[in-house]
């Protein structure tokens, strides 16, 4: 079984259609012959039936039988009850044609049998006790089967060899459409928007195939473009923390500096550190809201406790709490905290006061809405509010356009959805979470 599948698909195709093509012509070969056989010893032992029944009938009139039987083209006989010969035409030495193992079937009724001189006898009663015998020789028949054995131990293979040679043709007809997709996948040496397979013409499992494939493709090179923008929007917020932080390290070490100018510079790394650092942790959560990462370790939080810890973060900006008392949701305590302070840091920065917190309990999921007063989502920017590294044009206030992103990512890590539309007025925006029974 391993040494045949190593073989090529091709040939272990053919190699089964072989198969069942040989079975099938063995058991059509069998059928012809036996068919054949029983058909030449009906027809032998319904012309020694008729000849039979014939001298039977003339067994009343003693000059009619020996007319009978001495017109007959046959071997036939008349005996006595006890098995002597009366009457015998074309038998040699005058032997009678029925032993004493047949003798008492003959008087009860018709009975066949085969002898070894190759020849087939029936015999049957005749008036006054007699018994009419008459015998055909089986020679022409077992010419012909064996001129038939010939033919099918002959052409069945040649048949077999054809069979398999078309066979083959067949499935190589078949998987050419398969080859010439391998041959184009094999030139494609990056994934690309536009890299496809070519599809077979017929609407049919292969072309169905390449149709997967290519959506495969699509969504890979979808993916790749998106990582590669990814990357680069990356480096472009990572440079400038970065050239930050060497120009102050630069100036503490220039001998002129003074230790006024080494206090600035160090505090100005500590920021753009900091930076650093919510950048990495954005990216690091948005990564575990990523399909395929493992699913966070949820707890038993309530919503109002969380929700009012997140609001005295913002110390001077007017906050309204609606908030169900007693609600509670299935979550990753550290992840929505950080989830909802974006929301929150968001509406003040492009909204307006007061902001407002609320919720909407179902009885599976949970939707936390933060809402502001400002003007809203631009229509070009909300389609893409969710986008990593997206920023409203026009909109005072900086960041690396990861705070959707990141909320969007803590949605998807719980199982449930982020949504973003424009309210009356302002903006609103909310994630779903899983409720806790």
């Amino acid at each position: 079984m391993r040494a045949l599948n190593r073989l090529p698909l091709r040939l272990r195709l053919t190699l089964a259609f072989a198969g069942a093509a040989a079975l099938l012509l063995a058991a059509i070969g069998t059928f012809a012959y036996l068919r054949v056989k029983a058909g030449l010893d009906d027809e032998l032992d319904h012309s020694l039936h008729l000849r039979a029944r014939e001298l039977a009938d003339r067994s009343r009139d003693p000059a009619s039988l020996r007319a009978g039987l001495d017109a007959a083209g046959q071997p036939a006989q008349l005996l006595s009850r006890d098995g002597r010969v009366l009457a015998s035409v074309r038998v040699k030495d005058a032997k009678p044609l029925i032993g004493p193992v047949h003798l008492p079937a003959a008087r009860r009724g018709e009975v066949k049998f085969e002898r070894e001189e190759r020849t087939r006898i029936l015999a049957r009663p005749a008036s006054g006790g007699a018994i009419v015998a008459v015998a055909a020789s089986m020679r022409q028949r077992e010419r012909t089967l064996e001129t038939l054995g010939g033919v099918l131990l002959l052409g069945l293979p040649i048949a077999l060899l054809l069979a398999s040679a078309a066979g083959y043709a067949v499935v190589a007809a078949a998987l050419r459409p398969v080859d010439r997709m391998r041959r184009h996948a094999a030139e494609i040496s990056e994934v690309t928007s536009d890299a496809r397979l070519p599809l077979p013409a017929a609407e049919d499992e292969l072309h169905r195939l390449g149709e997967t494939l290519n959506d495969m493709l699509r969504r890979l090179g979808a993916a790749a473009e998106q990582e590669r923008q990814f990357v680069s929007n990356a480096s472009h917020e990572l440079r400038t923390p970065l050239a930050i932080l060497k120009a102050e390290i630069d100036v503490a070490l220039h001998p002129d500096s003074t230790p006024e100018e080494w206090r600035r510079g160090l505090e100005s790394a500590g920021e753009e550190t900091d930076r650093l650092a919510r950048l990495a942790e954005d990216l690091l959560m948005i990564a575990r809201g990523e399909s395929g990462a493992p699913a966070p370790a949820l707890e038993d939080v309530s919503l109002q406790p969380l929700v009012r810890r997140v609001a005295d973060r913002f110390d001077g900006v007017p906050i309204e709490l609606a908030v169900e008392s007693g609600l509670r949701v299935l979550a990753e305590p550290v992840a929505l905290e950080r989830a909802l302070t974006n929301l929150v840091d968001n509406a003040r920065r492009y909204g307006a006061e007061p902001i407002r917190i609320t919720t909407r309990a179902g009885a599976e999921w949970v939707e936390l809405h933060v809402l502001d007063h400002g003007t809203g989502f631009a229509d070009d920017y909300l389609p893409h509010a969710f986008e990593r590294f997206s920023r409203p044009t026009g909109q005072r206030g900086g960041g690396a356009g990861l705070g959707l992103a990141l909320v969007e990512a803590v949605a998807h890590a719980h199982g449930g959805e982020a949504g973003a539309a424009n309210g009356e007025p302002g903006a609103d925006v909310w994630l779903t979470l899983p409720r806790a029974v």
